[in-house]
């Protein structure tokens, strides 16, 4: 563990004296428009399937990465919001919501997309149900289900992941930020004094594990190492999303008048803080949400303006120092 810890801040020390990372290219328009908006895309782990929602994060759809092939494979309210893709791109794990008799329920659903079905992991309850998260071997899923973690069987075959050694996993209980070491029966709350008492929101996790960062309300944006040491406060941000190395983290800045967002520019900075460059800066438009491609080669994003989904091209910048 500690060599790999010693092996992320050696990336981050060169990330730092080499450079950043700069637009390629021109960004490219892949789907959605005002009439049917689409937004938060994500990346599959293999880089050949893009999932994205629509504004209000209901249903989810799949497309390719140069747009095209688009097909909805759900409807369901809450579908889009948070959802996590397995480890080999073979299925999308959500919490969908219904409303009875007056009542908001949730429940769990695997999208299997290779065997082109899905299934209802828990029963749709009353009460607090977190965003799921994949177990590090794909087995299992857990998820708090009114503050008591719950694991279920996936159905899904063992895969070998980046995450070696296996370290702690973290996720979000509704505004409370919960770690599951490797070898615990069951997760602790945990975060740095400080922010203890602090709701947090937008968690992600490195691909190898070894960085988490989140946001606090009403505060900044945070990276620190997965065991919980090594805090970093990079400023204002949203919606985070890590390099696939771990070196970089893309967020996304913005502004509103109280009821609506005015602006926002996707910034890139290494996961210290230093480097930081806005890669949009445009005028009466509002990039947001980013997702960082499997081969670091490119960033998804939304605008909020036109609900359309653009991929842009990025490179190091080796001229920075």
């Amino acid at each position: 563990m500690k060599h790999n810890l010693l092996l992320v801040f050696l990336l981050l020390a060169a990330a730092a004296v080499y450079g950043g990372i700069k637009s390629a290219g021109a960004p490219l328009k892949l789907a959605g428009d005002e009439i049917d908006p689409l937004c938060s895309p994500v990346w599959s782990p293999d880089g050949e399937t893009i999932a994205c929602t629509t504004p209000h994060f209901a249903g989810i759809w799949l497309m390719r990465p140069d747009g095209s092939d688009l097909r909805q494979i759900s409807d369901e309210s809450g579908a889009g919001f948070g959802l996590q893709w397995s480890a080999d791109s073979r299925a999308i794990l959500a919490r969908v919501s219904a409303t009875q008799g007056g009542k908001r329920l949730h429940a769990l659903k695997l999208f299997d997309l290779e065997l082109q079905r899905d299934t209802l992991l828990t029963p749709f309850q009353t009460g607090i149900v977190s965003l799921p998260r994949w177990s590090t071997d794909g087995t299992e899923i857990l998820v708090s289900i009114n503050n008591k973690l719950k694991r279920l069987a996936s159905g899904m075959t063992p895969k070998s992941l980046q995450r070696k050694p296996m370290l702690p996993l973290w996720y979000l209980n509704a505004d409370r930020v919960m770690k599951l070491s490797p070898a615990a029966d069951d997760a602790v709350q945990a975060l740095p004094a400080a922010l203890s008492n602090r709701p947090v929101f937008n968690l992600v996790q490195s691909s190898d594990g070894a960085l988490v960062a989140f946001q606090i309300l009403g505060g900044p944006l945070c990276v620190m190492r997965s065991d919980g040491t090594g805090l970093v406060e990079l400023g204002e941000g949203e919606a985070p999303s890590f390099s696939p190395d771990g070196t970089f983290i893309a967020y996304m800045v913005t502004r509103d008048d109280g009821h609506t967002i005015t602006d926002s520019d996707i910034y890139v900075s290494a996961v210290d803080g230093t480097g930081k460059i806005n890669l949009t800066q445009t005028e009466g438009r509002s990039e947001m949400h980013p997702s960082w491609s499997p081969r670091g080669n490119a960033l998804l994003y939304d605008l909020y303006e036109t609900g359309e989904i653009w991929s842009l091209p990025v490179t190091m910048d080796e001229t920075q120092e």
